[in-house]
């Protein structure tokens, strides 16, 4: 994380300033990159339609409908912007880690 977002709780939690005790600031940013593969889950999201938006995976989320079960690779970016008027409560994030999977060899012998 960086510039204007906060880890909270777990590294796998992050959140826009201020968020939950006070609204986000104006001309605000910050770059999140995902250190783990998994989806995203939305605890909250509330942000100024059309003006302040969080970029996933090339899509802009922003009011108060945000990228929930969007799935993350490992280095997949996510970035946030606030413009210089309004603002709002903002958002929760975090990732919800996908368990490595696991093939079984399987050994035939014919005889």
């Amino acid at each position: 994380v960086q510039d204007d977002c906060s880890i909270a709780g777990t590294d796998r939690c992050v959140t826009s300033a201020g968020y939950p005790l006070s609204n986000y600031g104006v001309l605000q940013s910050c770059t999140i990159t995902a250190r783990s593969a998994g989806t995203i889950s939305v605890r909250s999201f509330d942000t100024e339609k059309d003006f302040d938006k969080l970029v996933v995976m090339g899509l802009n989320y922003d009011g108060t409908v945000g990228p929930q079960g969007v799935a993350l690779a490992v280095g997949d970016a996510l970035s946030w912007t606030s413009d210089q008027s309004m603002n709002a409560t903002g958002w929760m994030l975090c990732l919800e880690v996908t368990a490595p999977t696991t093939t079984a060899a399987t050994t035939t012998s014919v005889t």
